[in-house]
Formats: structure tokens, sequence, C-alpha cells
């Protein structure tokens, strides 16, 4: 993940949305220098408050979203194997939420 490498990229940016993997998620905490192992249910929040509002999925057997003030969780039994190209539908699903959002608050629709 090349946030990992340049946290400033999206420092800030309240729009950005990062879905790591658990791979890229322990990377991204390493960079950051946040402990992903004493409390592993606020690492999300740490890390999204870290990178100043930005919106962070962390997917596992319970999922957190957080933004770093508000955070979420989901531990809805889904099914027991994740099938190839589930984490680039959830990408292509929040790109047109937020192109929506950026529709609407530049009142394009009436």
């Amino acid at each position: 993940m090349l946030v990992s490498a340049d946290p400033d990229i999206v420092r800030g940016n309240k729009n950005a949305i990062l879905t790591p993997n658990v791979v890229e998620f322990s990377r991204l905490a390493k960079a950051l220098k946040i402990d992903t192992e004493t409390d592993p249910t606020t690492a999300c929040a740490r890390i999204a408050k870290e990178l100043g509002g930005v919106t962070v999925i962390q997917k596992g057997s319970v999922d957190y979203i957080s933004n770093g003030e508000h955070t979420m969780t989901s531990d809805i039994q889904g099914g027991f194997k994740r099938s190839g190209g589930q984490g680039d539908t959830l990408t292509g699903a929040l790109a047109t939420f937020l192109g929506w959002k950026k529709a609407y608050t530049d009142k394009i629709w009436e």
C-alpha cells in the first residue's frame, strides 16, 4: 500500500477511504508507529485519527470502520471463505458513493 510508504499522501483528506487487507493494515500501523497488539479493537480508530480523519475500513472476522472520531463495528457472520474480488467490489461501491456525494454537494442535481 502506497500510503504505508508516505502517509502524508492522504493525511487530513476526510474524503479518503482506505480498505487495507490484514498485511497492509499491519504495515500502515507500523508506518504510523501504532501498536495494534495492545488493543486491537481500537487500532482502526487510532490509525484513522493519526491520519487526520481519513476513513479506514479494517476487514476481518469483526470489521471496524472509523474516521478517528466515530467507529462502527460489524460482527455479522459472513461466508466462511471470502471470494476473490470482494475487495474490488467494496472499492467500486465506495467510489460510487463518493461520486454521488460529490455530485450532491456540487448541486449538479435539482
